[in-house]
């Protein structure tokens, strides 16, 4: 039997959730009042929440430290502002960038008069007080590639729509770094593990990663990060 790598799966079913009559929030790792001792922060990744709001609803979140956030749609359109002044629209195959300091406040709304919205809010710890406000769009038509969302010394986030029984191959930039995937949508076998929407799973001591896609129109999430 082949080694594996160190790893730990994190399984949608037992992820933290803060719901009231207007948002709901699923968190993967520790976030607000959930805590548990197996969904500790990976390397600079601290948060990764997949979010749903109501129709005409708004959810107002503060920053606890320097923090890089990043803003994904996954169905619908949200409206962002913040306390700096910042508005802006954000549909989906387009993300938000947002580099903020401690105690920043800003708010995610659904237009929508009839529609939930989802997004993804991620967040990574930073030791910049360097404050940035940014909006870009991606591309999903080419299917079976990573496309590179964003990349920094802190971290690099690619996304890629796959069809079934299609096979990847990501390469580190250094093997002390470790990748954590998140599966948006379908269902992917990663070194031997499998993985299923809104699964996620740290894997580290690797070089290079092989994975699978198990179903039509699968869509996966990678993050590489230091884990010092």
């Amino acid at each position: 039997m082949l080694p594996q790598s160190p790893s730990q799966i994190y399984k949608a079913q037992w992820r933290g959730c803060e719901e009231n009559e207007h948002y709901r929030c699923l968190a993967t790792l520790n976030y607000g009042l959930y805590h548990d001792e197996s969904r500790k922060s990976f390397g600079r990744l601290v948060t990764i929440n997949d979010e749903t709001l109501a129709p005409q609803q708004s959810q107002t979140f503060t920053t606890q430290s320097n923090e890089n956030i990043i803003l994904i749609p996954l169905a619908g359109t949200l409206d962002y502002s913040d306390q700096l002044g910042n508005k802006n629209y954000l549909k989906t195959e387009e993300i938000q960038i947002l580099k903020v300091v401690e105690s920043t406040l800003f708010e995610v709304s659904n237009p929508y008069e009839k529609e939930l919205i989802n997004y993804l809010q991620i967040r990574f710890n930073s030791n910049s007080d360097v404050v940035c406000f940014e909006k870009q769009p991606f591309d999903l038509t080419q299917k079976n590639e990573l496309y590179t969302l964003l990349e920094n010394e802190d971290y690099k986030i690619c996304i890629g729509l796959f069809t079934g029984r299609s096979e990847g191959v990501y390469t580190l930039k250094d093997k002390s770094r470790g990748v954590f995937a998140f599966i948006i949508n379908g269902a992917f076998e990663f070194e031997n593990r499998l993985l299923e929407s809104r699964d996620a799973l740290a894997i580290w001591d690797i070089s290079e990663i092989e994975f699978e896609a198990l179903s039509e129109n699968a869509l996966l999430l990678l993050i590489e990060t230091p884990l010092q």
